[in-house]
């Protein structure tokens, strides 16, 4: 899950936002990420780890 893109998606589960690993409703199965209250926390979230992704960095390993 660490290794894949996130998206920000309202959740159409109990409402409010999501951060998945597909650009899929929660209601599709899924596993969330993140579940937050707002749209711009979720973007940000997803944001924050793409660029990671981007440049490359592996979160998982010590550095």
């Amino acid at each position: 899950m660490t290794h894949a893109r996130w998206y920000a998606r309202p959740n159409d589960v109990i409402g409010g936002w999501s951060v998945t690993p597909a650009d899929v409703p929660p209601s599709s199965g899924i596993p969330t990420v993140a579940d937050v209250a707002s749209e711009s926390i979720a973007r940000h979230i997803a944001a924050q780890h793409n660029a990671a992704l981007a440049d490359g960095a592996d979160r998982d390993q010590p550095s």
